[in-house]
């Protein structure tokens, strides 16, 4: 089995407004795919061939930060999921 995953160096230059460095230069986190045969995937049935179902896809995790302190926007959601 032959793995690799390419991480190119970007450059970016941000729009007047923008706070940070510009030029910003980094290397973009990549994720390794997965094979997956979820119904919102191309192929997850197979069509004909059900040997052949899924795709390739990538896995992504979005964290959220909830505060309780009284001036956070999000206090409710954080009251609520910590009462839980």
């Amino acid at each position: 089995m032959v793995f690799a995953v390419y991480q190119p160096v970007v450059t970016l230059t941000l729009p007047p407004g923008w706070v940070g460095d510009s030029p910003a230069v980094g290397k973009p986190a990549m994720f390794a795919p997965r094979w997956d045969a979820g119904k919102y995937l191309s192929n997850p049935t197979g069509g004909a061939k059900p040997d052949n179902r899924g795709a390739a896809t990538f896995s992504y995790l979005a964290t959220l930060i909830y505060s309780t302190n009284a001036s956070a926007p999000e206090r409710g959601v954080a009251a609520h999921i910590k009462k839980a």
